[in-house]
């Protein structure tokens, strides 16, 4: 769904992939930011010239408004998401500048420019016909009581309805495609759009590109269907193959294959609330357990990048190129053991020590989600690695809804994870400050004073050398106290037919 999203709806701006550049889309350009006072910006943005959902509706700040509105709306916007734009304190809009509006924020969040332009715009005379956003201030939708508000519960309830899900009548972008058939649970058919607005811009950004006259998602679940419908020619390309597969295509005459690094981190996080775990010196141990060239080799097959820091490698400038790796040694973590006086008092094979008082074995539990091999097979490797050094580790596989579950409440010693980053320069806050801690994305329970100042400093600095230099700080910190062992960037993995041109 949410790459029909992006060919379908449009925001104001966009990153686009070639350029590795934020760049305006809706909007001719990255906004006009202007410093009012100490605590208060404005982000003034010119709508591009043409900008149109179809032949007859242009864009204009009404939709802007309007899409705004729906992306805080309780009942309608997604839960939680309406926190990214609370620093948005108001949109203005003057009659006589039909192609401009202007953005009021407060506080000095480096990151504010990217998401007043980063929500989807949607056109208001398909989703709210009657005007009844128009009636709601912002302030009033984020104090407003659904549950008490008859009129707004029937905008929600409206806005909901399956209409809007998968009638393509009702489902109405600014993008290069349109809807022109959903099956439930079997395919998706987009259109290239005739006449489309941005043709004009097509060779300004890989954002405008419009190239295909008809893309279809096939929903396909089981890797060796794909694939067999691949080889027979129904499907041209399928993406995200595992890597064990991909590997035995790649020397295949008949397919062609191509892999670039995500912009994602996979991560070995430690519960740093756990009676043992709370001991870095006990993390850093079973960090020693961990050989990431095996991993890179035996589990992913060569698609994946070794890696030692939460920032891209797309934002290289900004890793901290300096800091040693915790190197795969078993004698290493014998030695650190011995030092934090665990020994195998009762000759069982399991180090036990005096903990809060009972005598304790060192057992733990990893936990992964059963439908990823690669988790499985990673902890498979540290159970054995960690029995060698007298820590038992037990494998907790479990369905993705409890993983979940697991993960967001803090309920695992250790587990293995994957982090996302966006495009935009890095914010660690969410994921590693302690106010993030208990309940929030902070989900190794991770606290230390230093930190959370270098992260509130990287947040409230407006030069790029600074956080620069703040960046480099933070990492050493994180690696130091090691709340998450960052292993690997693995590769996205296309596999398409001969039929295609070369995939780039």
């Amino acid at each position: 769904s949410s790459y029909v999203c992006m060919q379908v709806f449009q925001t104001l701006i966009a990153f686009d992939y070639e350029s590795n550049n934020a760049i305006g889309v809706i909007a001719e350009s990255m906004p006009l930011e202007t410093k009012l006072d100490s605590n208060i910006t404005s982000y003034k943005y010119l709508l591009r010239k043409g900008a149109a959902f179809d032949s007859i509706h242009p864009i204009t700040p009404a939709d802007i408004l309007f899409s705004f509105k729906l992306a805080i709306a309780p009942g309608i916007a997604p839960k939680g998401s309406a926190g990214y734009y609370q620093f948005i304190d108001s949109l203005i809009i003057e009659e006589r500048k039909p192609n401009e509006i202007t953005m009021l924020t407060h506080g000095n969040y480096f990151l504010n420019k990217y998401f007043t332009g980063d929500f989807y715009i949607l056109p208001k005379h398909i989703y709210d016909p009657s005007g009844i956003l128009d009636a709601y201030s912002i302030s009033e939708l984020r104090n407003v009581n659904l549950a008490e508000d008859s009129i707004l519960q029937s905008l929600s309830t409206s806005f909901n309805d399956v209409k809007f899900e998968k009638n393509k009548e009702f489902i109405k972008g600014s993008g290069p495609y349109q809807i022109k058939d959903w099956q439930t649970n079997q395919r998706i058919i987009l259109e290239r759009k005739e006449n489309w607005w941005g043709k004009s811009y097509q060779n300004q950004s890989t954002c405008f590109d419009q190239n295909t006259a008809l893309i279809q998602y096939e929903i396909i679940t089981d890797n060796a269907t794909a694939l067999a419908a691949l080889k027979s020619g129904k499907i041209d390309l399928i993406k995200g193959l595992i890597a064990k597969d991909f590997k035995e295509l790649e020397n295949n005459t008949k397919i062609k294959t191509a892999s670039a690094v995500k912009s994602n981190y996979d991560y070995l996080a430690y519960n740093c609330h756990h009676p043992f775990l709370k001991d870095k010196a006990l993390r850093k141990a079973i960090a020693h357990l961990v050989n990431k060239d095996e991993l890179v080799e035996n589990i992913y097959y060569q698609a994946a990048e070794k890696t030692s820091s939460p920032i891209p490698s797309s934002q290289k400038s900004l890793i901290n190129t300096t800091l040693t790796e915790y190197p795969f040694s078993m004698d290493s973590a014998r030695h650190i053991l011995q030092e934090e006086n665990w020994k195998d008092s009762n000759g069982d094979g399991i180090l036990d020590k005096v903990v809060d008082g009972n005598q304790t074995d060192f057992s733990i539990t990893y936990v992964y989600n059963t439908n990823d091999e690669f988790r499985k097979s990673f902890g498979i490797l540290l159970q054995n690695r960690a029995k060698s050094v007298g820590i038992d580790i037990r494998i907790d596989g479990v369905d993705w809804s409890n993983y979940l579950q697991r993960l967001r409440s803090g309920d695992f010693d250790l587990l293995y994870g994957s982090k996302g980053n966006p495009p935009i320069p890095p914010d660690l806050f969410a994921n590693f400050h302690s106010s993030n801690a208990n309940g929030g994305r902070n989900y190794t329970n991770y606290k230390s004073l230093k930190s959370d100042s270098l992260m509130e400093a990287i947040r409230l600095s407006n030069s790029d050398a600074e956080r620069k230099e703040l960046y480099m700080h933070l990492q050493a910190e994180i690696h130091q106290d090691l709340p998450v062992l960052f292993l690997v960037e693995p590769h996205e993995t296309f596999v398409y037919s001969n039929q295609l041109e070369q995939v780039h």
